[in-house]
């Protein structure tokens, strides 16, 4: 025959050359498959001997699928891999199978988790939400009292609150109230009392006793004189 012209070549291939059978990293450690040719005969499997999905009879038009062997339960799936196109042969088809047990395993451990992982979680956020009330209420209870002082006219009230917000403005403002009333308070105390003194007083020495004792109530200062005014 002429070199160019058309011939057929004929060969034998060696499964383990066409699978990589070693790479049951793809897989679950678990899991079977085996490679199937037209008319359901084995080609490959994954393991040696055959796992027990080598004999498995199966419907081709199937999918997932459940089965059992030796009262084990297995799911399993199969697909087609195509190679008319590439290589003008019939279809090969792939079947995986693993244990029922092992598929449901990381459902069960979470079903089995699930519980506790939510009452932890309940927990913390009941901590939380305490903590956080805590510190809403510990400024407001601390403003309470301040106000109850000063409802009693204890002006010296000095309410401290370290919260960096609104509430430590606020504090900062009420203890600036706090201080001018307390001013105000004994501004007028002491004009009652240079009254009443000016009232009660018989001699003018008296009165300016009791003037030079209340007036550093009005005006705080360092030292108070009364002198007479030139004639």
């Amino acid at each position: 025959a002429a070199r160019d012209a058309p011939g057929l070549l004929v060969a034998v291939v060696k499964p383990e050359a066409v699978f990589d059978l070693s790479a049951t990293s793809v897989v679950p450690p678990k899991a079977e498959f085996c490679v199937f040719s037209q008319g359901n005969r084995l080609l490959a499997c994954s393991a040696e001997p055959a796992p027990p999905v080598a004999r498995l009879p199966m419907d081709p038009g199937s999918r997932a699928f459940e089965w059992s062997h030796d009262g084990s339960d297995y799911l399993a799936h199969a697909f087609s891999l195509f190679l008319a196109g590439s290589f003008q042969a019939p279809s090969w088809r792939v079947v995986l199978s693993e244990p029922r047990a092992a598929v449901l395993a990381p459902m069960i451990t979470f079903q089995r988790a699930l519980p506790l992982v939510a009452l932890l979680s309940i927990t913390l956020i009941t901590l939380l939400c305490i903590r956080q009330i805590r510190a809403r209420l510990g400024p407001f209870q601390a403003l309470q009292e301040g106000t109850r002082r000063v409802a009693r006219q204890d002006f010296a009230v000095d309410v401290q609150i370290e919260s960096g917000d609104e509430f430590e403005e606020l504090a900062g403002s009420f203890n600036a109230m706090a201080r001018r009333l307390q001013g105000q308070f004994r501004s007028l105390t002491s004009l009652v009392e240079i009254d009443r003194a000016i009232l009660e007083a018989a001699e003018e020495q008296d009165v300016v006793e009791a003037v030079l004792r209340q007036l550093p109530g009005v005006y705080p200062c360092d030292a108070l004189a009364v002198l007479p005014l030139p004639e």
